[in-house]
């Protein structure tokens, strides 16, 4: 977890904290990793085997050039590019949000955040009159 992820609004910055934006699990190839460019988050997408609320990445490109659309995924590969959080999967969609977190932020493509920070996030989102389905404008920028 070496990137930062910022929000902003109006010009300031609201918020800064560690992610893992880098493609680094074991099933992933890193070139599924966010190109640099601007994208869009949606916010409260279906959590399925994720804990908390997450976000789908939309309109973005990977390194290889291909585009994640509003379900958040590619033409060619059906998995979703999401932000999330480091927290364990659930066995089943059904099953209480878990609490217990991974020892590695495995990233498959996705923005991946510690569980407080993820959620601070989603309340600057919330406290800004944001809600699921609506699309945060972002940018990804290699310094």
């Amino acid at each position: 977890m070496l990137d930062l992820f910022l929000v902003f609004s109006g010009g300031a910055e609201l918020y800064r904290c560690p992610v893992q934006t880098v493609a680094n699990h074991p099933e992933a190839r890193e070139r599924d990793t966010i190109a640099p460019g601007r994208f869009g988050l949606r916010l409260g997408v279906d959590p399925r085997l994720f804990s908390g609320r997450i976000n789908g990445i939309v309109g973005a490109y990977d390194l290889e050039g291909d585009w994640t659309d509003y379900a958040s995924v590619q033409p060619d590969d059906l998995a979703r590019w999401l932000q999330h959080d480091t927290r364990l999967p659930k066995a089943k969609p059904s099953d209480p949000d878990v609490i217990v977190t991974t020892r590695v932020a495995w990233s498959a493509g996705c923005i991946v955040h510690h569980p407080d920070d993820l959620a601070r996030v989603n309340e600057i989102f919330n406290a800004a009159g944001k809600r699921a389905g609506d699309v945060i404008p972002c940018e990804l920028v290699v310094v």
